[in-house]
């Protein structure tokens, strides 16, 4: 390794040439591909996480919290590493074992939640074991979104949907990434139960791009009330496609007039579902 910048030597510049040999070996590339899928929003992958942990065994350290404490400032100096805290690392690692765990008891045999998110298969006796994990808590974004995925199948109809929106609820709104798969699970498990509870979270702006999939699984159900809701949302371009949508399964004849005046809507976008839904309407 050439050395180009002399000033501020660390005792620990030797665990650099530790971690170019792993990537040289691509161990942090098989670690990527091999362990969980990372949600989108993870500010870290296996890599980060686990080459952070086993450094401060490398350097003599006795536990995750030297992460934090008596290796950070010199980790820091690292170009090789990105530091999590230990918290992070040991959730992580913790959350991925509990629900393999979880699952075996109930006799799915996986690596990772996101398995299941892959399968074909059905796997009715996973629903209730993911769902109790999802009320106890899991910290991890990449395996909470995995496990909400993983709910979107007709198993899961009528018995999904009052978690997912509680979830979607308390789930912070810059975290649009999960509150829109949860939106997206809620379009597979949405029944008529569900309309009252899910049609504040479509009437407030402040959810963003998020209500999308809200939106179009509101035309899955009979309701007049969701029918005028979704009338209405048809001025909030943000939803705009996603209630001509649902309307259009709707038959709703009550929308014609506005998704008619649609079809001349400036955004391509717009005028394509407009001109699906007059289809389906007239």
């Amino acid at each position: 390794m050439k050395i180009l910048n002399s000033n501020g030597i660390s005792a620990f510049g030797g665990l650099n040439f530790v971690i170019a040999e792993l990537d040289n070996k691509e161990i942090g590339k098989t670690l990527n591909e091999t362990l969980p899928k990372l949600g989108a929003q993870s500010k870290y992958n296996w890599r980060d996480l686990l080459y952070s942990y086993w450094s401060v065994f490398f350097c003599g350290g006795d536990c995750a919290e030297d992460l934090s404490s008596n290796f950070k400032p010199n980790f820091s100096q690292s170009p090789k590493l990105k530091i999590p805290s230990p918290d992070r690392v040991l959730n992580q690692v913790v959350e991925a074992n509990k629900i393999k765990s979880e699952l075996a008891k109930a006799g799915i045999s996986v690596n990772d939640i996101y398995d299941l998110v892959n399968t074909d298969k059905p796997y009715t006796t996973a629903i209730p074991v993911l769902l109790n994990l999802l009320q106890e808590g899991i910290e991890h974004i990449g395996i909470k979104e995995g496990i909400v995925r993983a709910l979107a199948v007709k198993e899961a109809i009528g018995k999904a949907s009052p978690v997912l929106i509680a979830e979607y609820n308390r789930t912070p709104k810059d975290k649009t990434l999960l509150r829109w798969a949860i939106g997206n699970t809620i379009y597979t498990t949405i029944t008529e139960n569900d309309v009252e509870s899910i049609l504040p979270i479509v009437q407030d702006k402040t959810n963003g791009m998020s209500r999308q999939m809200f939106v179009a699984a509101l035309g899955k159900v009979k309701s007049e009330k969701a029918e005028n809701v979704l009338i209405n949302l048809l001025d909030d371009e943000e939803v705009t496609p996603h209630a001509l949508e649902a309307l259009g399964r709707m038959k709703s004849s009550k929308a014609r007039e506005k998704i008619t005046m649609l079809t001349n809507h400036p955004k391509a976008l717009i005028r394509k579902e407009a001109l699906k839904a007059l289809k389906k309407v007239s």
